[in-house]
């Protein structure tokens, strides 16, 4: 399964260095017709690991405001839950990123009653989160939401063995990385994704990778856990 990563849609703001956390929404959409184009189906990150075909998943991390657009398919958005609704955020240990507002439980929900899947980027943003910071993740978005949610992206793409352990006992079904390849249901809790731009890159070039990774040519190492 193909599983894309994002952060921002919209033009980078002048100034800013990782030009590579923005697309923009004209280059999604030609992303999205591209693949559907080729076979792929899009669906949540957790139906993705059910499915028979093959499936695509659009996955946007931290859960910035400028992501709610019309879209024709689902998608998954991993939201920092100590943190939603905040303004002007960036966050610890970010370099080169302009501050930007996140997500309130309102648009949340109306992402959710939209088809959108709303997992968990943990509580506090923090690298190798906690058991303890993963269960109250998932505790306030159920409180929250009315859902337990049940897709995490590990913050700053970083875990080990115990981050692992602890996303497994916080009842999470899978947890994405930010290791570039094709995602495997066989390795759920390490779901590695493939990051689209459109700063810089010809969407040629994009479509190229996603060929690329489709056909398994795409660096797919290190291996899991």
């Amino acid at each position: 399964m193909l599983v894309l990563l994002l952060h921002h849609l919209g033009p980078p703001p002048p100034g800013v260095r990782q030009k590579k956390l923005y697309l923009t929404v004209e280059h999604l959409h030609a992303h999205v017709r591209w693949l559907q184009g080729r076979g792929y189906r899009f669906t949540t990150l957790t139906d993705a690991l059910d499915a028979t075909d093959p499936v695509a998943c659009l996955t946007f991390d931290d859960g910035f405001t400028d992501i709610d657009v019309p879209l024709a398919v689902p998608a998954t958005v991993f939201v920092v839950t100590s943190r939603v609704g905040e303004r002007s955020v960036v966050f610890e240990g970010d370099q080169g990123v302009a501050p930007a507002d996140l997500l309130g439980w309102e648009q949340l929900r109306a992402l959710s009653a939209r088809g959108w899947e709303i997992g968990s980027h943990a509580h506090r943003h923090t690298r190798k989160p906690s058991f303890e910071d993963l269960a109250e993740s998932a505790a306030t978005l159920e409180r929250q939401l009315g859902k337990r949610p049940t897709a995490l992206a590990y913050p700053y793409g970083a875990y080990d063995a115990e981050t692992l352990e602890a996303a497994r006992r916080a009842g999470f079904r899978c947890a994405a990385t930010t290791k570039s390849g094709l995602a495997s249901p066989q390795t759920p809790y390490q779901l590695r994704r493939v990051i689209l731009s459109s700063f810089g890159v010809l969407p040629a070039f994009e479509r190229l990778k996603l060929a690329g990774v489709h056909h398994g040519v795409y660096p797919l190492n290190p291996r899991p856990l």
